[in-house]
Formats: structure tokens, sequence, C-alpha cells
């Protein structure tokens, strides 16, 4: 849609009409040969330099037209483009311990170590959350900040793809993982601030007890979604076939669940890929998305195409009367 900024320029089209109706301009009589009009028009006619010389009225509206259409600075007013406005940020935490690689899984109807699993699972989760800034953080033996808080949830979901076992080490630092989560959301203008963690394990590594770390998060409000994932078995290979047993280093569940409690979340358990599914679908229940969603109209100078046009004229109608 066209619009334009100064649209009061406009009014001023008529004003050369103003010019014809001031009074004529008394001339100093002067003895000279009076001759009638139509004989001087006649001879301009048939004189070639003066007709080039004389432009047409219609030109020169035109002209005086383009001009004004510049200056009322004309603008091309596009489609409402719709803008995120998410009230929610949301941390995700992804454990590479060595223990991830722990083949008690299924996940799209092969077996599948438990990394592979979880990180099919967490990527249709990414992608469900647009209109939401996502982070994500990846830790080992140390918490990083693989991608900082983002509406682009495409690259988000490409990282946490691209992560792989023993990128940080194969121990298990989750203190260190809470206290990055919570100082990457505090400060933030955010109404809600939330961080989902997910670890097959229990402490192991960093310089930071998990206690400490939820302390600190209860005292910024940040919201834990704590979820621990990983089989009650593992799957052992043995000449007789692939045989179950105990698994000996499970989640630490009492950790896990006074992580959520202290902070207003929930603790989960999941066993298999299917349950962690259902976990990250009733995640999407307990943080919906806020339909906050504000539309820009994007708007595009296009004043320089009557200026440019008017240029153009002036140009052919100069290299026109020096024919």
């Amino acid at each position: 849609m066209l619009e334009f900024e100064a649209l009061w320029v406009l009014l001023l089209l008529p004003l050369p009409l103003l010019w014809l109706l001031l009074p004529a301009q008394p001339v100093a009589s002067l003895t000279r040969l009076k001759v009638p009009l139509a004989v001087v028009h006649q001879a301009d006619d048939d004189n070639p330099a003066v007709a080039r010389r004389r432009l047409p009225a219609w030109l020169k509206w035109l002209g005086w037209a383009l001009l004004l259409a510049a200056l009322a600075r004309p603008v091309w007013v596009g489609d409402p483009v719709s803008l995120p406005d998410s009230r929610r940020e949301m941390m995700l935490i992804l454990d590479l311990s060595g223990s991830m690689q722990e083949t008690d899984m299924e996940y799209g109807g092969r077996p599948s170590d438990r990394l592979t699993a979880a990180k099919g699972v967490l990527f249709d989760f990414i992608k469900a959350r647009q209109g939401d800034r996502l982070g994500l953080i990846l830790f080992a033996d140390h918490a990083y900040v693989q991608a900082p808080l983002s509406y682009d949830l495409d690259t988000i979901a490409t990282l946490m793809s691209e992560a792989e076992l023993g990128l940080v080490g194969n121990r298990t630092a989750i203190g260190e993982a809470i206290a990055l989560a919570t100082k990457q959301l505090v400060g933030r203008k955010s109404q809600k601030k939330v961080a989902v963690l997910l670890t097959d394990g229990r402490n192991t590594a960093g310089g930071i007890e998990p206690d400490d770390a939820i302390a600190a998060a209860r005292e910024k409000g940040v919201t834990f979604y704590a979820i621990g994932f990983g089989s009650d078995y593992q799957i052992k290979r043995t000449p007789l076939g692939n045989i179950k047993v105990p698994n000996g280093d499970p989640p630490d569940e009492a950790q896990l669940a006074r992580l959520a409690d202290a902070t207003g979340g929930r603790f989960f358990r999941a066993k298999d890929a299917d349950q962690l599914e259902d976990i990250y679908k009733e995640l999407n229940q307990l943080e919906p998305l806020e339909d906050n969603t504000q539309t820009l109209r994007p708007r595009t100078d296009i004043f320089y195409w009557p200026l440019a046009l008017l240029l153009l004229l002036s140009v052919a109608l100069a290299l026109w009367r020096t024919r």
C-alpha cells in the first residue's frame, strides 16, 4: 500500500495556477512596431528552433507533479509481519556424560543410545516452541553455553543435534549446569524464567555443589524442571546374546526432586524414549506458548522513483531541445 509521509506537499500541486492569476506587470511604453499577436505566434511556430524550446504545458505539469511526489516522501507499506513477543525464556540443559552412550533405549524402531534418543525427542520439543526464546547448555566435566537465549530455534536445534559424547568430558557436573542456567536467566526482562535439565546420572564433577546451585536458583526465581533419564537395566552383549543387567548408576532422583521442589518446577522420570517424549509434551502444557504476537508493517522509502523519473525527463528534454 502506498502512503505519503508528507501528504500536505501534494496540496501545492495547483500552485502554478496562481501565477496565471497574478496581474500583468506594467511595461514601460516604448515606441515599437505594432504586430498582431497571432502573427508573432505563427512566426514562432514556423521557426523550428523556437518551437523546440517551447515545452508543452502537460510536460511542465508532469515535471511539477513528479517533484512534489518526491518531496511528499512516498513509502510502500508491506503486508503485516508477525514479531515474536514471548514472555517466556527457557534454557535447555543436556547431559553429555559418558553414561549417555548406554544403548538401553529404542528410538525410531531401532536400538539406540540414550543421547541419540534424547536428542531426537528434544529436537521436536524445540521446534514446537516457536515464539519462545530458548538457549542450550551442554555439560559433562563442566557446563558450557552452547547457544545463548535466542529466537533462532533452527540454529539451536542444529547445535543440539550436533552435540557429541566426549565433547566436554565424561563425568557429570550437575551443580555447574544448574548454576550456569540460573546465571543465563537472571536479569532478563521476561516474566517467566524456566530451565529444563535432562541427566542420567548424579553429580560427580564441577566446582559447585548442587545444593548451593539449587539455593541460588530458588533465590533468583528460576523454575527448574528436572528429568532423570535412563532405563533400570543395561543391555549387555554376551556370546549367548543380549542380556539385561541392573543399572548400577541410576539418576540421583532425590537430588533432582529437591531441585524441582525448591524452584517451583517438577521432577520427571523417563525410563525409555516414549516416556521422555510424553514428558516434553507435558512440559508444553505446563509452560504453554503465550499469544502475545505483535505485528509490524515494513515501510520502504520510494521517493527516489519520482525523483529519478524527473531527472530522466529533464535529461531527455535537454537532449531534445539541443538537436
